[in-house]
């Protein structure tokens, strides 16, 4: 099982940081109490000064609330740790072949979901998290709860009555009622979603079929970090947190080139290059992969062709033996 720290690091990597602004009116909204336990003290004292213009010290903003809410909050890490889950592509995409996340058939709420996430974020880190128990449940537990309640398969939800915590007229009560029981709850999902990860991860072709497995390798066919970073540097570009940003949110190829192709519609000339090199990158890449599975495809028809030779050789042996026996 991940440390407490992993399971923060993790999850903020589905998380845009904090903007200066949003900091800004923490620290204004924080210093306006008149009682401020030790937890905001400590984040008042750390930034309040801080130049908060540069984006780690703003990560670092974001994961200092995280490290203080672990301590004051006993469903914290495991509700950090569920949201980790349900925004990443790939344990999502595993997930829905086990029914517990809705398939896109039956539901695109999920693809949306994951899509919109980043404009609009599903929680909120914020100073009034630590010195606010309402804040604290309505803008991160009831995010994370709607969160499941959108994508997690109905029968699943039943399953663990999930209404009983995200009903707006008695949901809150229910939680603040016993916040233990809340937090084996919470356990208790992830340890079932866990058991089926882990025994992906362990044994694949015994939890997913060959279809599923090749779907997967399509839909997360992605070139490496190197290789985009390579790409930017030759377009005479830096690599910075824009770019950044779509390489990891991107889940494939084609997602890279539309976030790129995004950029390109706001600023031509600073992102023409970046674009004419990704999509040249793109289409040679395109035509290796085509070449090697036409050159599967030849491999296996020469292998079956071969089989058939050696079919009618045994066949004409026969039939050859059977005359001569008759000339006899």
């Amino acid at each position: 099982m991940n440390s407490e720290t992993e399971v923060i690091d993790e999850a903020l990597t589905h998380l845009v940081p904090s903007s200066l602004e949003e900091i800004k009116e923490d620290i204004k909204a924080a210093k306006t109490r008149k009682k401020i336990n030790n937890n905001t003290k400590y984040m008042l004292r750390k930034y309040e000064n801080q130049k908060l213009d540069n984006e780690k010290t703003r990560f670092n903003y974001d994961r200092d609330i995280c490290l203080k809410l672990k301590d004051l909050k006993q469903d914290f890490i495991p509700l950090f740790q569920i949201y980790s889950i349900l925004t990443d592509k790939k344990k999502a995409y595993r997930l829905k072949n086990f029914f517990i996340i809705k398939k896109n058939g039956e539901s695109s709420k999920l693809k949306d979901e994951m899509d919109k996430y980043l404009e609009e974020p599903v929680i909120e880190l914020k100073m009034c998290l630590l010195y606010d128990d309402d804040k604290y449940y309505f803008k991160f537990v009831k995010g994370i709860l709607n969160l499941m309640d959108s994508n997690l398969e109905d029968s699943y939800k039943r399953q663990y009555s999930l209404t009983q915590y995200i009903d707006n007229k008695n949901g809150k009560n229910k939680y603040d009622a016993d916040k233990l029981a809340f937090k084996n709850y919470c356990i208790a999902i992830l340890q079932d979603i866990n058991r089926i990860l882990n025994g992906c991860e362990l044994n694949k072709e015994n939890y997913l079929e060959k279809e599923s497995q090749t779907n997967e390798k399509e839909f997360f066919n992605k070139m490496p970090e190197e290789k985009f970073q390579f790409l930017i540097k030759k377009s005479g570009l830096k690599y910075d947190n824009i770019l950044s940003n779509i390489f990891t949110t991107a889940n494939n190829n084609d997602n890279i080139l539309l976030e790129v192709i995004k950029l390109f519609n706001n600023d031509k000339e600073k992102y023409f290059e970046l674009k004419g090199y990704l999509e040249e990158y793109l289409e040679i890449n395109e035509i290796k992969n085509n070449n090697n599975e036409l050159n599967q495809t030849i491999k296996s028809m020469k292998k079956i062709m071969n089989e058939q030779h050696e079919k009618l050789a045994v066949y004409d042996k026969t039939v050859s033996d059977q005359n001569n026996k008759l000339e006899l």
